[in-house]
Formats: structure tokens, C-alpha cells, sequence
């Protein structure tokens, strides 16, 4: 089966769309997060104190009740999960408490001449 290809012409050529070079696009500016209210901020800390992984129908019910998207409640939950796994940093401050009475004595190893 051969397939004929029409030659096509200059004008047809120029009023087809073509993409624009990737540094001509503009980036989308960021969308900014609303806040969340107090009782909904109080409704989802109630329920991850219970859980911290909601199936749909619990995420959906939890939703519906705070008045939010299944979304917004997903990347609370999600948010606050790794706020929970985060370490909280400390400043060392010295200390003139050692652990260890004796010194730590490092041993190295023989080099073998030729």
C-alpha cells in the first residue's frame, strides 16, 4: 500500500502552529495556599491523632465534614506526617561532661615496605 504524501505549499506551511521555544514560555506564577481555619485545623488534628493514613472513604468523610477538597486533606495529612518525622534541631552547647574516663586510642595499620 503506497501512501502519497502532497507537497505542501508556503502559505499552507506558515499558518500551521507551531510551539514556541522553550525559554519563550513564561513559568506560571505559584499558587498560593489558602489557610485553613481553626475548626477545620481542629478537625483533621482530632483525626490524626486517631490515624495518620485515611483510607478514600475516611479522607472523603473528613473532607466533606471540614468543608475541604479530598486534596487539601491528603497534603494535610501528608504535611503533617513528615512535620512529625522531622528531628527537631538543637543547638549543642560544650559540654566538660565526657563519656569516657580513658582517652580514645586509635590504632593504625602497619604499612609494608618493599
Amino acid at each position: 500500500m503506497n501512501i502519497k504524501k502532497e507537497p505542501v505549499s508556503e502559505q499552507e506551511d506558515q499558518s500551521m502552529p507551531t510551539k514556541p521555544h522553550p525559554a519563550q514560555i513564561q513559568p506560571l506564577p505559584p499558587i498560593k495556599a489558602k489557610s485553613l481555619t481553626p475548626e477545620q485545623v481542629r478537625i483533621l488534628t482530632s483525626h490524626f491523632e486517631i490515624k495518620d493514613y485515611l483510607s478514600r472513604k475516611e479522607m472523603r468523610t473528613i473532607a466533606t465534614k471540614a468543608n475541604l477538597t479530598d486534596a487539601q486533606v491528603r497534603d494535610w495529612f501528608k504535611a503533617r506526617r513528615i512535620e512529625e518525622d522531622t528531628p527537631m534541631i538543637v543547638d549543642e552547647k560544650h559540654s566538660d561532661v565526657q563519656l569516657s574516663s580513658t582517652p580514645v586510642v586509635i590504632k593504625q595499620e602497619p604499612v609494608e615496605e618493599d
